[in-house]
């Protein structure tokens, strides 16, 4: 295992990325991702990085 965590942490991150994307289940992927850009559109759940834009956002006079 330490040989393999050497190899992976020797990778650059863009091949790591592109490897681990590889490995996933494409499909499942692409509707997970679908999902969370409804949700996101909707607003059904809050997003933390939605929240942070709304607070850095100088308030309306």
């Amino acid at each position: 295992m330490e040989v393999a965590r050497a190899y992976v942490s020797n990778l650059p991150a863009g091949k790591l990325l592109y490897w681990i994307i590889s490995q996933l289940n494409y499909a499942a992927l692409v509707s997970h991702l679908s999902f969370c850009s409804k949700m996101m559109q909707h607003e059904q759940i809050p997003s933390p990085i939605r929240t942070q834009a709304r607070r850095a956002q100088p308030p309306p006079e």
